[in-house]
């Protein structure tokens, strides 16, 4: 199998991929960066889910007071996971958002604290929480502010409608250029093209 898209697509200069994880939805939807210079020094991903007969690793190494860090699959165990992330550096005031189904419009937040974790209500799953400096820049208000009227959250169709709001610009050499974002149909047939090929 050939080992760059180039040999599929020889006439493409560049490829701008659209894909949008949960973390980087939720935080779009909830209106808070994941990379605020003046809060966060780097982004970590973890889980909270352990496979069949391993246990979660210390994260010790992982967290650090100028991260924002992103816990998949945090579970029902929120005084675990807090005595974890307090044994790793993070003090008990430390922001922290719990974001449930992100990027869909059943997307719920709730502000919490590491300290008042336990208490948060407990959110349908997948639930992702986000912790850090960035998460204390929530506002529900802001986020109602701006949503068109007789909705109260952000409702995106799918991940490829939330990819196509977010990601209106793409690289040309060294300026930037507006692009005409792809319709949801010509991106699934450009998947299954490519797959049939692969």
């Amino acid at each position: 199998m050939p080992s760059t898209l180039t040999h599929y697509f020889p006439y493409v200069t560049y490829i701008m991929l659209r894909l949008v994880t949960a973390a980087f939805g939720a935080a779009a939807q909830a209106r808070i960066p994941l990379t605020d210079r003046r809060l966060a020094s780097k982004i970590v991903f973890l889980s909270n889910h352990c496979c069949a007969g391993k246990t979660v690793p210390d994260w010790k190494d992982d967290v650090s007071k100028d991260a924002t860090i992103l816990v998949y699959m945090p579970g029902a165990d929120c005084e675990g996971l807090t005595a974890k992330l307090r044994a790793a550096g993070l003090e008990a005031q430390t922001p922290c958002l719990l974001v449930s189904h992100a990027t869909s419009a059943q997307q719920q937040v709730h502000p919490t604290t590491l300290t008042d974790l336990a208490k948060a209500p407990r959110l349908p799953a997948p639930v992702l929480l986000v912790i850090g400096a960035v998460a204390g820049q929530y506002s529900s208000e802001a986020v109602d502010a701006d949503m068109p009227d007789g909705l109260s959250t952000p409702t995106m169709t799918n991940n490829l409608a939330m990819a196509d709001a977010l990601v209106e610009m793409s690289i040309d050499g060294l300026a930037m250029a507006p692009r005409t974002p792809l319709s949801t149909g010509t991106v699934v047939d450009d998947r299954q093209e490519f797959l049939a090929k692969s």
